[in-house]
């Protein structure tokens, strides 16, 4: 279901009145065990937006985030150090505006892992790496997915606390495909708990619904990354097990490296 965009992107302006390194230092310095000392005036700059230039508001959020992520994200990144290299959930290209696109095939869920820890490492590191302000997109396709798998709801729910917090003003756009009627009692723990601009980022669309896959196609930055983006929900749209996982991934990780090699030769060495 297409819809308007709202809210402000990464690009937009910083609400003014604010010394964002003063309010990065006043939030690194409640907290002497140095656990936020990856509060940087980016991430500043970030949650002014999210607050809409509410001072007060950004800092106890931000402090928030150094709480969640010292307590919660950095146990789960260790516990996942080894297997995300090969996690279903993965960045698979970048699209418009140097986001990251991160997709998640609930087909390929495997035994043993909890897709909303995985989640958030794999968010949390495409986001890392793209820097305090950016932001990306997110692809849930729930074609194949395996309630069974996901009997504990708390590490989404965990996850969609965040999005007020750690992962505030990170997201461009989440797209839901093909979503499932099983997968509704899980959908109705998580989504009150969004933020009302998370929400409202939300796409619902569908394979058999053609014209709904714009609010996908519109995330590519030209006709080869909707050409692989095509032939990924083709491969796990017509799978019913993770037989084909590897495949997939082979296809995405091809195409990343493609795109980050071409990058590399565009943008000049420093002299």
């Amino acid at each position: 279901m297409e819809k308007e965009e709202p809210g402000l992107r990464s690009e937009d302006s910083t609400p003014s009145g604010s010394d964002l390194d003063a309010v990065a230092a006043e939030v690194v310095q409640d907290f002497p065990d140095g656990s936020a000392s990856w509060i940087n005036s980016g991430h500043v700059q970030r949650m002014l937006r999210a607050t809409e230039g509410d001072e007060e508001l950004a800092v106890k959020k931000l402090k928030e985030s150094v709480v969640w992520k010292r307590d919660t994200l950095d146990g789960w990144l260790d516990s996942q150090a080894e297997s995300l290299p090969t996690a279903e959930t993965r960045v698979i290209a970048i699209g418009k505006e140097s986001r990251p696109l991160v997709y998640s095939g609930c087909v390929n869920q495997r035994r043993g892992e909890v897709a909303g820890i995985i989640l958030a490492c794999v968010w949390h590191k495409a986001l890392e790496e793209a820097g305090p302000t950016a932001q990306l997109d997110y692809v849930l396709d729930a074609h194949g997915y395996q309630p069974l798998l996901n009997l504990n709801v708390m590490p989404y729910l965990n996850v969609a606390g965040s999005l007020n917090s750690y992962f505030a003003e990170r997201f461009h756009r989440i797209v839901l495909l093909d979503m499932p009627t099983v997968m509704s009692v899980l959908m109705k723990a998580i989504i009150p708990i969004l933020p009302q601009k998370t929400k409202e980022k939300l796409f619902f669309v569908r394979r058999d619904q053609p014209e709904s896959l714009s609010a996908l196609h519109d995330l590519c930055e030209n006709q080869e990354m909707k050409g692989m983006l095509q032939q990924l929900l083709k491969m796990n749209g017509e799978a019913t097990s993770s037989e084909g996982r590897e495949e997939t991934h082979r296809l995405t990780s091809d195409f990343l490296a493609s795109q980050r090699a071409r990058h590399a030769r565009i943008i000049p060495e420093p002299e």
